[in-house]
């Protein structure tokens, strides 16, 4: 299963996850975010190693997404807010993140709308609810050749086997304090002991 890695800062984090098959990576561009880098070292990265990269947004202004989004060797972009909610987005390859607060006809606002992104928290509400397979189903006929990824938390309760029953395409984590010694720095004999456990169950290579 294909997996994304969100929060990446560096050309060694980039490695140690290519390390296992991880080959989608996502830029975190919200500037109060703890993994906030500069355009410049997205672009040096990007330089440096062949991947799928994603740049994440919250709420940016137009002329800021168009403006980022032209220096930089890549069209897929992630939305935790629409930019404008009364207008329609174009032009981009778009991710947006689930929330049940957006009806469908939030969704429909977003032209070239890829995958939608389901954190744990609400995935595991809908599974209790018994409501996430219809949810899925719902989005898949909903919008042609539409992705499903499950952000899951790196002590993940949802059991991996269903992740194929569940129809979902991929898996993303995201870097934060759970993995980390300190700020912005990783410990990565603890991601390691997680990325073998799901290498163990066929997740990553």
């Amino acid at each position: 299963m294909k997996i994304n890695i969100k929060g990446i800062i560096d050309n060694k984090q980039i490695q140690f996850f290519k390390n296992y098959g991880v080959d989608s990576f996502t830029f975190d561009n919200r500037p109060t975010s703890f993994n906030f880098i500069q355009l410049k070292n997205m672009q040096e990265m990007m330089e440096c190693d062949q991947a799928d990269y994603r740049i994440l947004f919250d709420r940016p202004s137009h002329i800021m997404l168009k403006e980022t989004m032209s220096k930089l060797s890549t069209n897929s972009v992630e939305l935790l807010s629409n930019v404008d909610d009364e207008k329609i987005i174009s032009g981009y390859d778009f991710s947006a993140y689930y929330s049940d607060q957006n009806l469908l006809s939030y969704y429909r606002k977003i032209e070239s709308l890829k995958k939608i992104i389901i954190p744990e928290q609400a995935a595991l509400l809908l599974l209790n609810e018994n409501n996430l397979f219809n949810l899925i189903s719902r989005l898949k006929s909903e919008f042609n050749q539409l992705e499903i990824e499950l952000l899951l938390n790196w002590s993940s309760q949802i059991d991996f086997s269903l992740l194929e029953e569940m129809n979902i395409d991929l898996i993303s984590f995201e870097l934060n304090q759970d993995i980390q010694q300190s700020y912005r720095m990783l410990d990565y004999d603890k991601v390691e002991k997680y990325m073998e456990e799901m290498k163990k169950l066929g997740i990553t290579e």
